[in-house]
């Protein structure tokens, strides 16, 4: 699952080795996403795994109700109208980002190919 917050930009999965647990791998690509991430967990920094020469460098293992409450809880904090701008007023190189992904999931929205 990949879940985009005013936090950062995380991808969420249960690893092979993980299967038959309640664990769960949330990855990000910025030390900064994590550490939001991290804080918003209330999990222990030490907790952090930094894996080299992965698609998401910085990555922690937790509980899924660990994540489900954090999800809850950035829910629960939703006051902003329109979500690009809300990202734009804290940071105008992640709002090009994430506008970025928006624009091609609109295109492929209309594409006649669509699924």
């Amino acid at each position: 699952m990949w879940i985009f917050t005013k936090d950062g930009f995380y991808s969420v999965v249960q690893k092979s080795n993980q299967k038959g647990t309640e664990l769960l791998t949330v990855g990000c690509r910025y030390k900064s996403d994590m550490a939001r991430l991290i804080k918003g967990l209330n999990i222990p920094e030490d907790m952090l795994l930094k894996a080299n020469g992965t698609d998401y460098e910085y990555r922690v293992e937790v509980k899924k109700s660990v994540i489900a409450d954090y999800m809850k809880e950035q829910v629960m904090q939703i006051d902003y109208s329109n979500f690009k701008h809300e990202i734009e007023l804290r940071n105008k190189k992640r709002a090009d980002i994430y506008h970025g992904v928006w624009a091609k999931l609109l295109r492929a929205g209309k594409s006649k190919d669509r699924y």
